[in-house]
């Protein structure tokens, strides 16, 4: 009897996980790209919003009624055509979901940041004229993915999408040239009650604005919230987004505030805030105020905060960080494996942070941490300019803390080395190149040069922004991060920490991109991690080169380093060094050809010592190849 009642139960299991239940949602698919609430005409995305939300089929019998959390998908036939939202009234306007939801798109064929091609994405979403943002979420969790959201607008917030009390997520998809008249130009995220999350994941904020009269704030992603709530952004891509204000600026691409920042992995270029004012602009890319921050392996290029030139001055205005402000920022606040280059801070009175700058409102004690941050190539430019790299406002509360860091070559715009401004205490193998201004606490392994007058500062030597590698995915496809290679003569270059691990000293495991540490950049047979973002590659790469039949032939090199007539053979060159391989068969002997590395039969070959290198040259005995006179 009880195997009896065993197997009736085992039985009603298998029944109940192979049966959906009702709260696993309905799947409703998009067979029309029009924007009408139309009964059978095919599912437009509102009518399916509005059976999502309402579990039924109040929106269109075409689409299936929704049921507990739904997803909706597009049909492939839709592929190509926007979806151009120009519903208005009563029915028309936003798309608004409350009720727990999934809207999944069909990505993108391609996806070029410099030249964006609306027709290269699969689901396009166009608000252009619409008047109204796209999505609106009320306390619901969504998931947006896939999807391109382009010329929303008409509204205070979020042109693109707006949230309110909701987890959201948002992956693989692009906001495109959207529009708010306050903050957030593509996405706005207010959690102001609750531990709410935002998880932006590999997706592409592109040329969005905010334009005021007022303040402005977040070109690209306003997150307004209370304690507990978070903003992760992880490999995505901010460009060209700006905001611009009458009264001030603050955030080019990201405004968050009083909860929880995260960014990884992601690039911030060309962004800009911009007050015509002539009061603030602050964080030409990200504008922080009363967060926990953590910011890792990203880069931050040629971003600006900036005030109209032409701007009347009451009293005082102030440009403050070409890429980040923090303002009251809390205790345990971390950059790490990141570069800024390029970045600037203009106006007409104080310029101040030409990368980062941090100020206090909130009487917030503790540390800012750098490890392994390049701050390179960033300007001030103000009738006061300080800081072209590190600005800090005089404060005993806070403070930079920085290890295995460089910070050189950031300039005012009369040309001169203008480092940093304020207290920073090293814990270890730092490069500041013109300390002038800077209150230094030195570590062990420090670099720190001459801030006096005539003084000899420090070079960083690095390459241009450059791509070198690891670059962001969006719906899988590259968008390049550049970063700053340390050249081979930099001070960077194997002069970080001997020790390699996760204490806040330590040279940290991989770099930006990824890459290993330690390497030995320098040749001199030990390796040792870079200052800085990126690890140096190798000083040099070793080229082996294998004979096939030796006593047929050699292999000889130029610039010398191969001379073999043996089996193998192998020497180290230079990185990057052109080497050409000469095979040179024996008398009675003939050469039949390269393989690995090189390729052909020719007798020369040209290896390029960007990587360590195999090359086989095959050699055997020419009378063995004929046969009665043939070969």
């Amino acid at each position: 009897m009880a195997l009896e009642r065993t197997s009736v139960f085992t039985l009603a299991l298998l029944l109940a996980l192979a049966w959906p239940s009702s709260a696993s949602g309905e799947t409703l698919t998009v067979t029309t790209s029009v924007d009408a609430i139309m009964n059978g005409e095919g599912c437009s995305l509102r009518e399916a919003i509005i059976n999502a939300n309402n579990d039924d089929q109040s929106g269109s019998v075409d689409c299936p009624a929704g049921s507990g959390a739904d997803r909706i998908e597009f049909d492939a036939a839709t592929d190509g055509t926007p979806i151009q939202l120009i519903l208005s009234g009563p029915a028309g306007g936003s798309l608004v979901i409350t009720d727990a939801l999934t809207v999944s798109g069909n990505g993108f064929a391609d996806l070029d940041p410099d030249a964006f091609d609306p027709a290269a994405a699969r689901t396009l979403i166009d608000a252009t004229g619409l008047g109204d943002r796209i999505f609106t979420v009320i306390n619901v969790p969504v998931i947006i993915e896939r999807v391109a959201l382009l010329g929303g607008g008409g509204v205070q917030r979020g042109g693109a999408v707006e949230s309110f009390s909701s987890d959201v997520t948002v992956r693989n998809s692009a906001f495109v040239a959207n529009s708010a008249a306050a903050s957030g130009g593509a996405l706005s995220f207010v959690a102001a009650d609750g531990p709410w999350e935002l998880v932006v994941e590999n997706s592409l904020f592109l040329d969005n604005r905010v334009e005021s009269g007022a303040q402005a704030l977040a070109g690209g992603l306003s997150a307004s919230m209370s304690v507990g709530a978070t903003v992760t952004v992880r490999d995505s891509v901010f460009i060209g987004n700006t905001a611009s204000g009458g009264q001030s600026a603050a955030g080019g691409a990201i405004y968050a505030g009083n909860g929880h920042l995260v960014i990884e992995r992601s690039l911030f270029r060309n962004n800009a805030s911009f007050d015509s004012s002539g009061t603030n602009s602050l964080g030409g890319a990200v504008y922080s105020l009363n967060n926990a921050v953590s910011i890792q392996s990203s880069s931050f290029l040629d971003n600006v905060a900036e005030i109209d030139e032409n701007a009347t001055v009451a009293v005082s205005a102030v440009a403050i960080g070409g890429a980040l402000t923090l303002v009251g920022t809390s205790d345990g606040t971390r950059i790490e494996n990141s570069t800024f280059s390029g970045n600037s801070a203009i106006g007409p009175d104080f310029a101040q942070g030409g990368a980062i700058g941090m100020f206090d409102f909130a009487g917030a004690s503790g540390y800012i941490d750098l490890s392994h941050v390049t701050i390179a190539g960033n300007l001030v430019d103000g009738s006061t300019q300080i800081g072209g790299g590190l600005f800090l406002f005089d404060d005993p509360g806070i403070r930079f803390r920085s290890a295995n860091t460089l910070i050189a070559g950031n300039l005012t715009a009369s040309g001169s080395d203008s480092d940093c401004r304020g207290a920073l205490e090293s814990i270890g193998h730092t490069i500041v190149g013109n300390p002038a201004g800077c209150t230094i606490t030195e570590g062990p392994g420090d670099q720190i040069g001459d801030g006096t007058s005539g003084g000899t500062v420090i070079a960083p030597l690095l390459g241009p922004p450059a791509d070198n590698g690891a670059p962001v995915l969006v719906d899988g496809l590259p968008i390049a991060m550049p970063t700053r290679m340390p050249l081979p003569t930099s001070p960077a270059v194997d002069r970080a920490s001997p020790s390699v691990g996760e204490s806040p000293a330590d040279c940290r495991p991989s770099d930006q991109r990824g890459v290993g540490r330690p390497i030995d950049g320098d040749g001199d047979g030990e390796a040792r991690c870079d200052i800085g973002a990126i690890e140096a590659p190798p000083a040099t790469f070793r080229l082996e080169v294998l004979l096939d039949d030796p006593a047929f032939g050699r292999v000889t090199s130029s610039p010398p380093g191969i001379d073999c007539p043996d089996a193998s053979c192998r020497f180290d060159f230079a990185n990057g060094a052109e080497v050409e391989l000469s095979a040179t068969p024996s008398v009675d002997g003939r050469f039949f050809g390269w393989g690995g590395s090189c390729g052909g039969v020719a007798a020369a070959c040209l290896v390029t010592m960007d990587a360590n290198r195999r090359v086989v040259a095959t050699f055997g005995d020419q009378d063995a190849l004929f046969i009665n006179g043939f070969e």
